[in-house]
C-alpha cells in the first residue's frame, strides 16, 4: 500500500491530477483523464517517466473530474490518503494529516489567543483548505 504523508497539490478536471509525497518520501502523481485513473510513485518529480504503477479504466472518454467517493472506491487498500482528505475539482494545496487536526482544533486554539491577548471578538479563525 502507498500511504500518502503530504499533498502538494491536488484538482482541476480533464486532468484532475495530485502531486504528492508518500511516508517514504518518495514523489507520487495520480492522474485522471479520458476515464482512466492513474498513478505512480517515483524517488522524486524529476524521475517521472510516464510509466505507472497503476492504470484502471473507471470512466468514459469524456470524464475526467475528481469525484471522491469514485475514486476512493478504486484505491481502496492500495493508496492511503491523510485523513480527512476528500478528492474533488477544487484546488488544494500543501495539505497533510497535520493541516487537518489544526483546522479541527482552530477555533478552540483561537479562543485560548483571545484570552491570552485580550482580542476582542473580530478574530475569526481562518477557514480549513478541506471542510471536514
Amino acid at each position: 500500500m502507498v500511504t500518502i504523508s503530504s499533498i502538494q497539490y491536488a484538482g482541476g478536471t480533464c486532468p484532475y491530477q495530485i502531486e504528492a509525497t508518500t511516508d517514504a518520501g518518495k514523489f507520487f502523481y495520480l492522474r485522471y483523464r479520458g476515464g482512466m485513473l492513474s498513478y505512480g510513485v517515483w524517488d522524486s518529480a524529476a524521475d517521472r517517466n510516464g510509466k505507472y504503477d497503476f492504470r484502471k479504466e473507471i470512466g468514459d472518454w469524456y470524464d475526467g473530474w475528481g469525484d471522491h467517493d469514485i475514486i476512493s472506491k478504486e484505491l481502496n487498500g492500495i493508496v492511503k490518503f491523510p485523513d480527512g482528505f476528500k478528492h474533488g475539482f477544487e484546488v488544494v494545496e500543501n495539505y497533510s494529516a497535520e493541516r487537518v487536526w489544526q483546522s479541527r482544533n482552530e477555533p478552540e486554539a483561537m479562543e485560548k489567543l483571545k484570552e491570552l491577548f485580550g482580542m476582542d471578538d473580530s478574530a475569526v479563525p481562518r477557514n480549513p483548505i478541506i471542510p471536514n
